[in-house]
């Protein structure tokens, strides 16, 4: 090339006109005040509240298993147990703000949980809302009852302890989830009774299966989580060694199920074994996206059995999230779909 020679301009390249699913909904411009507003609903990740819920409400129902009471079909309501879960859940929905603060860069690259990484509620915002959502249920349990103050405060402090130091330990991360499925596992059931031998032992099956669920969510944000030089498990051992110790992980917890002869565990871990026999000849992310979504759909939807309502519960949480990630970014999400996985902001249910 001549550098003398004069070259002519290139002509502006058109902006590719985004597909329709990627549009912000337009269907609703009256409503996109209230949608915008909801920013402030979403940093604390309702759509991971199926989890929180489910391993309560797994609790709750343990506690009743065990003393002989028959809770299928439960169609009556106890507010005061109602009340105690939205305060756990609040709670919680604080740890889940402070961890999206400490993940910024990654959760950015990841293009996940974007609403504080983007800049839609800023930083310093978030931070207070944290505060209040932390302490507000706290000074509830206290009045209300010590022990699940005693389980608020061992989460807040797991909580802590994860975001600053297990994050990047690869093994000792999935403790610290573990540890949040057990604290949360023993809340539903101190919302009856005081967890007593009975409780550790039917907690043995669910700490194979919490371990088995959190593993698999490394594996989506491997690209990521490596950009910034977050060890997680899968980033450490690789995609073959996470599957295949998740998958023994969740066989041990339906053997120990089984050992102890609790339907809770059996039924909807037996119906989740095929889809980890699946990814462990077909390694790839969307057979990890749909064992992850849909081992989480059976555990759900067994509760449901147990206490109808809570698939009303499911429904609304389902429902209004959609309809924000589709008017708000445009996105079909949450979804069953894993084609496009890389654009769900919580695909991984990963803290």
């Amino acid at each position: 090339m001549n550098p003398d020679k004069p070259r002519r301009k290139n002509p502006p390249v058109p902006k590719p006109t985004p597909t329709p699913e990627k549009q912000p909904g337009r269907s609703l411009k009256w409503l996109q005040p209230v949608i915008h507003a909801l920013d402030y609903l979403f940093i604390f990740r309702p759509t991971l509240f199926f989890m929180l819920w489910t391993v309560v409400l797994i609790g709750l129902a343990g506690y009743h298993f065990t003393s002989g009471e028959s809770i299928w079909w439960q169609v009556s309501v106890d507010w005061g147990n109602v009340l105690n879960i939205v305060m756990i859940s609040l709670l919680f929905g604080s740890i889940f703000i402070f961890n999206q603060l400490k993940d910024i860069t990654s959760d950015h690259i990841n293009r996940k949980v974007f609403i504080i990484s983007e800049g839609h509620v800023t930083a310093e915002r978030a931070r207070w809302i944290g505060y209040v959502a932390m302490v507000a249920p706290l000074v509830y349990f206290l009045l209300v009852n010590r022990y699940l103050l005693i389980i608020g405060l061992a989460l807040l402090l797991v909580g802590y302890i994860y975001n600053g130091y297990w994050k990047n330990q690869p093994g000792v991360d999935a403790l610290g989830n573990i540890l949040f499925g057990v604290l949360l596992y023993l809340f539903g059931w101190g919302l009856n009774a005081l967890p007593g031998r009975p409780a550790v032992r039917h907690l043995v099956p669910y700490i194979f299966i919490c371990g088995a669920f959190f593993l698999l969510t490394t594996i989506p944000d491997m690209k990521g989580d490596a950009a910034v030089n977050k060890r997680t498990f899968a980033v450490a051992f690789g995609i073959k060694i996470t599957i295949w110790v998740a998958a023994a992980c969740q066989l041990l917890g339906f053997l120990a199920g089984l050992l102890i002869r609790d339907p809770l565990v059996t039924h909807p871990t037996l119906l989740s074994l095929p889809l980890f026999g699946v990814i462990v000849f077909q390694s790839n992310q969307a057979w990890v996206l749909r064992t992850i979504r849909y081992t989480l759909l059976f555990y759900a939807g067994f509760i449901c059995v147990l206490f109808p309502w809570y698939f009303v519960v499911i429904c609304v949480n389902f429902f209004l999230s959609k309809m924000y990630y589709r008017h708000r970014f445009g996105l079909d999400y949450p979804t069953f779909q894993v084609e496009d996985a890389i654009d769900d902001p919580d695909r991984s249910g990963q803290m």
